[in-house]
């Protein structure tokens, strides 16, 4: 459910020890949603035809993208198989949620395959995009696994993990034009060659100024991939526009509002620490 490693997993233990419960009985959320997540994962390569995936060969670039597709169908398969069979009230209930996220994640899949070849994308449009997207399929872990270990407050808990998902979604996005490739094991400014409309982009392109009007016309040639110089210099006309320092900001920001419920939610301070220290991790630039 969206790239990360192990973290759908780890959040789904993390939020089954909330109360200091016993984190075990949600072992089979945290197989289903990594699974899901890693199924996901293999998805956004195939759309973005990213060839690599953490400085090694994608997985459709490596077996072809009919094998890797039939391999996304039956990982999400037996995803939901793994919470079916379970001998827990919260079965039935958790493989619904996880089955509910799978269909707002395409949703928002194609909305942002979209976002692309629209020039008039702004920030509400972003934001309903990521909501199904990255902070439901950061949520869902969440609350899978809280209602494993049945932990009550489990609604802040899939809170913390839906403001999350907003959170790696801007570090992501902030990675696809200024990240490491050394670090990231990407492409750099591969977004930017593909013309998405990232956080950073449409921020930028809501300013005003000649600055802002030239990358307009840059991102308006939709009829092919912008160019290495081409990309370089929409990089630094989006930095000179506020997209960079406005995004890091935004990370901020939104890390602090990920953490709040978490007071309330939590019990547990060992836990909680836990859980915090991951979402600070999800915050930090590689740049």
């Amino acid at each position: 459910m969206g790239s990360g490693r192990h973290r759908a997993g780890l959040l789904a233990l993390l939020c089954a020890a909330a109360d200091g419960a016993d984190w075990r009985p949600a072992l089979p959320a945290a197989v289903a949603c990594e699974l899901a997540s890693n199924a996901a994962t293999m998805q956004d390569d195939i759309i973005d035809q990213d060839t690599v995936r953490r400085g090694r060969r994608a997985a459709w670039s490596a077996f072809g993208i009919d094998r890797a597709l039939l391999a996304c169908t039956a990982m999400n398969s037996l995803a939901v198989e793994i919470l079916t069979e379970q001998p827990h009230p919260a079965a039935a209930p958790a493989a619904l949620k996880l089955s509910q996220t799978l269909v707002k994640l395409n949703v928002a899949q194609l909305q942002d395959i979209d976002f692309e070849q629209r020039g008039n994308v702004n920030l509400d449009d972003y934001l309903h995009m990521v909501d199904g997207k990255a902070c439901a399929t950061f949520s869902c872990p969440c609350a899978l696994g809280a209602m494993f270990a049945d932990v009550p407050g489990l609604d802040g808990l899939a809170a913390f993990g839906s403001q999350l998902g907003l959170v790696w979604q801007l570090r992501n996005d902030l990675l696809g034009i200024w990240g490491d490739s050394d670090q990231t094991g990407k492409p750099g400014l591969a977004d930017l060659k593909r013309r998405k409309k990232t956080f950073p982009v449409i921020v930028a392109l809501e300013t005003t100024g000649s600055d802002r009007d030239e990358l307009a016309r840059l991102l308006s040639q939709n009829n092919r991939p912008l160019g290495a110089d081409e990309a370089v210099r929409a990089a630094a006309l989006i930095e000179r526009c506020g997209g960079l320092s406005r995004t890091e900001q935004e990370i901020c920001s939104r890390l602090e509002a990920a953490i709040e419920p978490l007071a309330h939610s939590m019990s547990d301070d060992t836990a909680r620490a836990d859980i915090i220290s991951l979402a600070r991790f999800f915050a930090i630039s590689t740049r």
